[in-house]
């Protein structure tokens, strides 16, 4: 075996099946062919996907789908600007805020309708006595100002 063939690195088992995810997504956004001119892109993708070896060619699939169906994206953008950052859209599409994309609005009168309106919060018995002891010097205060 030579120096050369030893560097060669095994392609990853689903390689191909991202990269062609990436090129097909590409596509059908832009309308013209994914730009793979350089290596960078192809170097990025490598490190990515060898650096998350429990991830498989079907969760990097899944990323690549939810990112060309995410609002906080340029669909343009070149593959090595846009690979490294993958691993955020594992979990859905996001937003123009980077946040997950909401599920379809409630309808109305069904409980989870109601849930949006109504925020509990949870107030621990030490957390109300310090809030109490905070109004009482703020109104201290005032009253001192003011007289």
């Amino acid at each position: 075996m030579t120096r050369r063939q030893a560097k060669t690195k095994q392609p990853y088992e689903g390689w191909q099946r991202i990269v062609d995810a990436i090129s097909d997504e590409y596509q059908r956004a832009n309308g013209v062919p994914c730009p793979w001119g350089n290596k960078l892109a192809f170097r990025r993708l490598d490190e990515l996907v060898r650096g998350n070896p429990k991830w498989t060619a079907d969760d990097w699939i899944r990323c690549v789908r939810n990112r060309f169906a995410s609002e906080d994206i340029s669909p343009a953008e070149a593959p090595e600007a846009f690979v490294r950052f993958l691993p955020r859209y594992v979990a859905g599409p996001l937003d123009r805020f980077h946040l997950p994309k909401q599920a379809p609005p409630a309808q109305e009168g069904t409980p989870e309708y109601f849930a949006k309106f109504t925020k509990p919060t949870v107030i621990t018995e030490g957390e109300r006595e310090d809030m109490r002891r905070l109004e009482e010097k703020w109104r201290a205060r005032s009253a001192g100002q003011k007289g």
